[in-house]
């Protein structure tokens, strides 16, 4: 079967095999590892392993920039975007999924019994993007498009901190089924960043 699929662009460069305009795979990772790596050393510069984690987010940031798109779209890549910590990048879905880590990580073991009350707008709205996942799944592979999958993480990202910046999840009342949720969304999001090609990070 014939998937067809459109080419690369570079914002500064026009490339071209025939003229020998060609960026080579290992120069821009390098390129790319080399700026995560200064991001990292301004913003958490006591972080374990900032090489290998530089790398990882790297790689999330060139392959998310690739497969966002739908794959019959022609693809322009620019650095400033796609390296960016902020937006719809791999770099943001990274640093989300690591905020639910250490979240997850300072959490102690309790003995508490689950408490549920009135559920808030957003721990609704995280319930149901995660209950889409085995959907969208089914729908990318069905399409032969990754993109299906990219644009869930990324939705599902800004679902995750929307819950995270208005209902506290330690020492709450509903610590316990909201720790739950955290651990719903790392689960979730590991799965679907694999199927991409991404590792994740624990820390950033």
């Amino acid at each position: 079967m014939h998937v067809k699929f459109g080419i690369m662009r570079f914002k500064d460069m026009e490339m071209s095999t025939r003229k020998g305009k060609v960026i080579l795979f290992e120069d821009l990772l390098q390129k790319a590892e080399e700026q995560i790596l200064k991001i990292i050393e301004e913003k958490n510069p006591e972080l374990a392993n900032k090489k290998e984690t530089a790398r990882k987010v790297a790689l999330s940031a060139i392959i998310f920039a690739d497969l966002q798109n739908n794959r019959t779209h022609d693809v322009i890549f620019d650095w400033k975007t796609a390296l960016s910590f902020e937006g719809k990048t791999g770099p943001y879905i990274l640093y989300t999924y690591a905020r639910a880590s250490s979240v997850l990580k300072k959490a102690k073991k309790s003995k508490k019994t689950m408490k549920i009350l009135d559920l808030k707008e957003q721990e609704v709205k995280l319930l149901k993007k995660l209950q889409e996942f085995p959907d969208k799944v089914e729908q990318s592979a069905t399409q032969f498009a990754p993109h299906i999958i990219a644009e869930y993480c990324y939705e599902l990202s800004q679902t995750f901190n929307e819950f995270y910046h208005n209902c506290s999840v330690l020492g709450s009342q509903e610590e316990i089924f909201r720790l739950k949720l955290v651990e719903s969304f790392a689960i979730v999001m590991k799965s679907a960043l694999n199927l991409l090609g991404i590792e994740t990070v624990e820390e950033m």
